[in-house]
């Protein structure tokens, strides 16, 4: 009889070993997936917030050269006269310069559009709206517009708003381990 009682208690010694060895193994495993799916999340609200930033900031770059080539173009028109062959040659020079750094800028931003619209889910609501408004304000906005429905101001603004709100939101996710 006590060889039966002894024979029973290794069994479920040896039962909840392997039943506890099981268990740990899983939840080590669902920690591990937690660990990995945070991570990655981390790592993609890190992402679309700096694209975000250098989309908006090429705008800003953008126009701050438009407005120097301008000006460049105003002042050789008011003085043909009197700019030298080699201040021609320099300002013609610059010009080009400006109208590169312009270009560059425009294929850079649609570059991070295309980018930024990639990371987003166009099933979700919120994220198919920043789409669209990434999309719109990668590709330029057309300051003689009339009737436009956003100024670059307001814009950007609304991009900032919404990409805070799904920031927001992941970061949520990301906090509570999901």
């Amino acid at each position: 009889m006590e060889e039966k009682i002894t024979l029973i208690a290794s069994f479920v010694t040896l039962f909840s070993l392997v039943v506890g060895f099981y268990i740990s193994i899983k939840v080590n495993i669902l920690n591990f997936k937690a660990q990995v799916i945070s991570k990655n999340r981390q790592e993609w609200i890190n992402k679309l917030r700096n694209l975000i930033a250098e989309l908006l900031s090429h705008e800003i770059g953008a126009q701050g050269n438009a407005k120097i080539l301008e000006k460049i173009m105003k002042n050789i028109d008011e003085k043909e006269n009197e700019i030298s062959a080699d201040d021609n040659n320099a300002l013609n020079d610059l010009q080009i310069e400006l109208y590169q750094k312009i270009i560059d800028s425009a294929l850079r931003r649609r570059s991070l559009g295309i980018e930024i619209s990639l990371m987003l889910n166009p099933n979700d609501k919120r994220d198919n709206l920043l789409i669209s408004l990434v999309e719109l304000y990668s590709l330029g906005t057309d300051k003689d517009a009339e009737n436009k429905k956003w100024n670059e101001y307001e814009l950007r603004k609304k991009i900032i708003e919404i990409t805070q709100n799904v920031l927001k939101s992941e970061w949520e996710r990301v906090k509570s381990g999901k």
